[in-house]
């Protein structure tokens, strides 16, 4: 296996303003990022990560690049890709599409009732990270938090 490098292009902000959307909705914490659900009145709505913290932007913009940079690698049968970017806070900010935003982590406090659904779970984490091995991607801080499923 191959490990892949890549080149991050600053050329897709959205031009979404963030600020501009009626409510913001945390999510998750995880580490130095922020995720949040942004939603409009109108009833557009999107997924954002940024830096949790001015004392964590750095590290926060660095692995958001490295993910955007990676985003060609990646399919929709398996990975949540990033649409754009755009800021927030004067923070780098990754754009999603909405998804159900169940992560691994939150089933490990709440496990599935049936063998069946741990194993369904269990062979979607093992098909996704198999693809991305097989892309050349080797995920170098693997956490329940990073993996979400349907």
């Amino acid at each position: 296996m191959s490990m892949l490098s890549v080149n991050f292009q600053e050329s897709d902000d959205a031009g979404i303003a963030i600020e501009d959307f009626d409510t913001l909705t945390p999510l998750a914490q995880d580490g130095c990022l922020l995720w949040m659900l942004a939603r409009r009145h109108s009833g557009e709505s999107l997924i954002i990560a940024t830096g949790q913290s001015d004392d964590v932007t750095f590290q926060a913009t660095q692995r958001l690049k490295n993910e955007r940079a990676l985003a060609a690698y990646l399919s929709p049968r398996w990975a949540i890709t990033a649409t754009g970017t755009t800021r927030y806070l004067n923070r780098y900010a990754l754009i999603y599409p909405t998804f159900p935003f169940r992560s691994l982590a939150n089933n490990l406090a709440t496990p599935p009732d049936e063998i069946a659904d741990f194993l369904q779970v269990a062979l979607q984490l093992c098909y996704t990270l198999g693809q991305a091995h097989h892309q050349g991607i080797v995920h170098g801080d693997i956490k329940p938090g990073h993996f979400f499923y349907q």
